[in-house]
C-alpha cells in the first residue's frame, strides 16, 4: 500500500538529507584539520630533529675531541675530522678500516678490549698514527643498540703531550729525589711552626733517625735544645727567626742535638719559603762540621809547632851569629893574653890574672862551640867530661862575685 507522497512530507525528506550531509561534511572537515594539524606537527617535528641532527654534527664536527662509531666488528662507521687529524687518516680510508688496525698493544697503558661489551668504558690506550708515529688516547666508549644491531660509540683525546709531561714530570721528580738522597747535606723541610715535613736521607742519619719518625719534630728543639713553636719563640734563634722574619739565616758553628741524645757540630742555613707574600714553611741544609773541627783544630796545632821550630830556628841563626862574633873577639884576647904569659917573668903577680883571663876565655870558647853546636853550624860530638875539672872552673867564676866574709873552697875528689 502506497501513502502518497505530499510535498511537505519530500521537503521533510530532503531537510533531513540535506543536515546528514552537513554533519557529514562538518566531521570530513574536522578529520581534515585534525590531519593538516598532525602533518604541521610531524613536520615541525622532523625539522626540529633536522635542526638538532645538524646541530649534533655541527657539534661533533667541531669537537677537539675525536668521534667514532663502530660496528659489532669493530669496523668504523663513523668518525668526525678530529679524530681524523689525530690519526692522520681521512673519514673514507677510516670507514675501511677496523679499530684493532689502529691499535699499538705493546706500547697500550691497559689491555683494550677487542670485543663488544656492554656499558661504559674509560681507558687508556695507544695508537699509531699513518706517518708511524705512536700518539696516546684517552677513550670513553659506550655499547649502544642500533635496532637489533649493538653498535661501539667513543669519543678519543690526544693526551700524547700530557703524557710526554707528565713522564718529563716524574723523570725530573726523580731526578730530584735522586739529588736529595745522595747529597751529603742534610735538608729538612719545615712548616710555620719550625716542624719538620721532609728529610732526606742525610738528614735521617745525621740525626739516627728514619725520615718517617722524624716528620712532626720540631727542628727548633733539634737546633736550640729548646722545645717551642716558631710562632711562639720570643727567643733569638736561627730557626724562629727565618720563619717569623721571613729572613735567609746562617749559623756557621753551632751544636745539633740528634733523637740517640748525641751532640754534634754543624753549620747550618734556613731559607723561608713563600707562597705569594705568606710564608708557609723553610728549608733547612745542615752539614756536619765535627771532622772539619777536630782536622782544624789539629791544623792550628801543627801550625803552633811549626811557628815554635821556626823561632827555635831563627834564635838558633841568630845564636850561631852571635857566638860567631864572639868567638872571633875571644880569639884576639886569648892570644894576646898567652903572648902576655909568655912575655913575663915566673914570679909576676900579673901572670896568675893573665892565667885566669886564657882559662875563662878557653871556657868561654867551650861555651860558644855549645852555641855553635845548637845552632847546627858545627857538628858536637859527646866525649867524657871531668867534673872536678868543670867545679874548679865553676869555682873560680863564682869566687870574684861573693862578699868578703865569704870564703869559697873547693876540694875536688881525687
Amino acid at each position: 500500500m502506497f501513502w502518497p507522497l505530499t510535498l511537505g512530507m519530500a521537503a521533510a525528506v530532503c531537510a533531513a538529507g540535506w543536515a546528514h550531509a552537513a554533519h557529514r561534511a562538518r566531521s570530513v572537515r574536522r578529520r581534515l584539520t585534525a590531519a593538516e594539524d598532525e602533518r604541521r606537527r610531524l613536520s615541525e617535528e622532523l625539522d626540529h630533529q633536522r635542526r638538532t641532527a645538524e646541530r649534533h654534527a655541527a657539534v661533533l664536527r667541531s669537537s677537539m675531541d675525536g668521534v667514532f662509531i663502530v660496528d659489532q666488528d669493530c669496523r668504523f662507521l663513523e668518525v668526525n675530522e678530529a679524530f681524523c687529524r689525530m690519526t692522520g687518516y681521512s673519514a673514507d680510508e677510516l670507514r675501511r678500516m677496523r679499530i684493532s688496525d689502529l691499535e699499538v698493544p705493546d706500547v697500550s697503558a691497559d689491555d683494550v678490549p677487542s670485543h663488544m661489551r656492554t656499558g661504559l668504558h674509560h681507558f687508556p690506550t695507544a695508537h699509531r698514527h699513518k706517518d708511524g708515529h705512536v700518539i696516546f688516547l684517552e677513550i670513553s666508549m659506550n655499547v649502544l643498540r642500533d635496532d637489533d644491531e649493538r653498535i661501539l660509540a667513543g669519543f678519543a683525546r690526544d693526551v700524547t703531550e700530557r703524557k710526554r709531561a707528565a713522564e718529563e714530570f716524574e723523570r725530573l721528580s726523580r731526578r730530584q729525589q735522586l739529588i736529595l738522597n745522595s747529597t751529603a747535606e742534610g735538608i729538612c723541610g719545615v712548616d710555620p711552626d719550625g716542624r719538620i715535613t721532609f728529610a732526606n736521607p742525610a738528614a735521617s742519619r745525621m740525626l739516627a733517625s728514619a725520615a718517617a719518625d722524624l716528620v712532626g719534630r720540631s727542628l727548633v728543639q733539634i737546633a736550640s735544645g729548646d722545645e717551642h713553636s716558631a710562632r711562639e719563640c720570643s727567643a733569638g734563634c736561627v730557626v724562629c727567626t727565618a720563619l717569623r722574619r721571613g729572613l735567609s739565616r746562617y749559623e756557621p758553628d753551632t751544636q745539633f742535638r740528634a733523637l740517640d741524645g748525641r751532640t754534634f757540630s754543624v753549620e747550618y742555613s734556613i731559607t723561608p719559603m713563600y707562597d705569594g707574600a705568606d710564608v708557609i714553611g723553610g728549608v733547612a741544609v745542615f752539614r756536619d762540621i765535627t771532622e772539619r773541627k777536630a782536622a782544624e783544630q789539629q791544623r792550628r796545632a801543627l801550625e803552633s809547632q811549626i811557628q815554635q821550630v821556626r823561632q827555635l830556628d831563627s834564635l838558633g841563626m841568630l845564636a850561631g851569629g852571635i857566638a860567631h862574633d864572639l868567638n872571633n873577639m875571644l880569639v884576639g884576647i886569648l892570644g894576646n893574653a898567652c903572648l902576655a904569659v909568655d912575655e913575663l917573668p915566673d914570679v909576676s903577680n900579673v901572670r896568675g890574672r893573665l892565667q885566669r883571663i886564657i882559662s875563662a876565655c878557653e871556657r868561654a870558647s867551650k861555651v860558644i862551640s855549645q852555641i855553635l853546636a845548637y845552632s847546627g853550624r858545627v857538628v858536637c860530638e859527646p866525649a867524657p867530661a871531668d867534673p872536678n875539672e868543670f867545679l874548679g872552673e865553676l869555682a873560680e867564676l863564682l869566687r870574684p862575685g861573693l862578699p868578703p866574709r865569704i870564703e869559697l873552697r873547693f876540694e875536688p875528689d881525687p
